[in-house]
Protein backbone atom coordinates (compact mmCIF):
# COMPACT_ATOMS: atom_id res chain seq x y z
CA UNK A 1 0.00 0.00 0.00
CA UNK A 2 1.19 3.72 -1.18
CA UNK A 3 1.27 6.27 1.81
CA UNK A 4 1.24 9.77 0.70
CA UNK A 5 2.82 12.65 3.26
CA UNK A 6 1.65 16.37 3.38
CA UNK A 7 3.81 18.81 4.79
CA UNK A 8 3.16 22.56 5.39
CA UNK A 9 -0.01 22.23 2.90
CA UNK A 10 -2.25 25.51 3.07
CA UNK A 11 -5.90 24.12 3.48
CA UNK A 12 -7.27 26.14 1.14
CA UNK A 13 -4.66 24.97 -1.66
CA UNK A 14 -5.18 21.05 -0.54
CA UNK A 15 -8.86 21.36 -1.07
CA UNK A 16 -8.43 23.10 -4.38
CA UNK A 17 -6.09 20.39 -5.42
CA UNK A 18 -9.03 17.67 -4.24
CA UNK A 19 -12.01 19.72 -5.61
CA UNK A 20 -9.84 19.31 -9.19
CA UNK A 21 -8.74 16.11 -9.11
CA UNK A 22 -12.58 14.50 -7.46
CA UNK A 23 -14.31 16.63 -10.83
CA UNK A 24 -12.03 15.21 -13.20
CA UNK A 25 -13.13 11.83 -12.08
CA UNK A 26 -16.85 12.66 -11.80
CA UNK A 27 -16.33 13.70 -15.18
CA UNK A 28 -14.99 11.08 -16.79
CA UNK A 29 -17.61 9.03 -15.15
CA UNK A 30 -20.53 10.62 -17.27
CA UNK A 31 -22.17 9.19 -19.63
CA UNK A 32 -20.64 11.06 -23.07
CA UNK A 33 -23.91 12.70 -24.80
CA UNK A 34 -24.35 14.92 -27.79
CA UNK A 35 -24.49 18.35 -26.63
CA UNK A 36 -28.22 19.75 -28.05
CA UNK A 37 -27.42 23.24 -26.95
CA UNK A 38 -27.46 24.20 -30.67
CA UNK A 39 -30.34 22.56 -32.01
CA UNK A 40 -33.45 24.85 -32.58
CA UNK A 41 -36.01 22.36 -34.14
CA UNK A 42 -37.32 19.16 -33.02
CA UNK A 43 -38.17 16.89 -36.42
CA UNK A 44 -41.73 14.73 -36.07
CA UNK A 45 -39.81 11.72 -34.53
CA UNK A 46 -38.20 13.30 -31.97
CA UNK A 47 -41.11 15.42 -30.86
CA UNK A 48 -43.36 12.85 -30.77
CA UNK A 49 -40.63 10.80 -28.69
CA UNK A 50 -39.88 13.37 -26.30
CA UNK A 51 -44.10 14.25 -25.73
CA UNK A 52 -44.76 10.22 -25.86
CA UNK A 53 -47.76 10.73 -28.37
CA UNK A 54 -48.21 9.88 -31.78
CA UNK A 55 -47.99 11.38 -35.21
CA UNK A 56 -51.55 11.91 -35.22
CA UNK A 57 -51.64 13.42 -32.17
CA UNK A 58 -48.84 16.15 -33.46
CA UNK A 59 -50.98 16.66 -36.40
CA UNK A 60 -54.04 17.41 -34.16
CA UNK A 61 -51.89 20.22 -32.31
CA UNK A 62 -50.87 21.44 -35.46
CA UNK A 63 -53.92 21.75 -36.47
CA UNK A 64 -55.78 23.61 -33.32
CA UNK A 65 -52.87 25.83 -32.82
CA UNK A 66 -51.78 24.09 -29.43
CA UNK A 67 -48.16 23.41 -31.16
CA UNK A 68 -47.70 24.47 -34.54
CA UNK A 69 -45.23 22.98 -36.52
CA UNK A 70 -42.91 24.76 -39.68
CA UNK A 71 -42.72 22.95 -42.97
CA UNK A 72 -39.22 22.68 -44.53
CA UNK A 73 -39.70 21.28 -47.93
CA UNK A 74 -41.08 17.99 -47.09
CA UNK A 75 -40.02 17.79 -43.43
CA UNK A 76 -42.26 18.60 -40.99
CA UNK A 77 -39.89 20.26 -37.57
CA UNK A 78 -40.91 21.69 -34.01
CA UNK A 79 -39.68 24.85 -32.45
CA UNK A 80 -37.40 23.46 -29.55
CA UNK A 81 -39.27 26.36 -27.05
CA UNK A 82 -42.54 25.17 -28.08
CA UNK A 83 -42.25 21.26 -27.35
CA UNK A 84 -40.10 22.22 -23.97
CA UNK A 85 -42.88 24.13 -23.27
CA UNK A 86 -45.44 21.45 -23.98
CA UNK A 87 -43.52 18.92 -22.04
CA UNK A 88 -43.77 21.13 -18.95
CA UNK A 89 -47.23 21.98 -19.36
Amino acid sequence: MKTIQLLNIPVEEFMKEMEAVLSKMLLDKLPKTKVDEEKFLYTREETSKLLKVSYTTLWKWNDDGTLPAQKLGKRVYYNKESVIARLNA
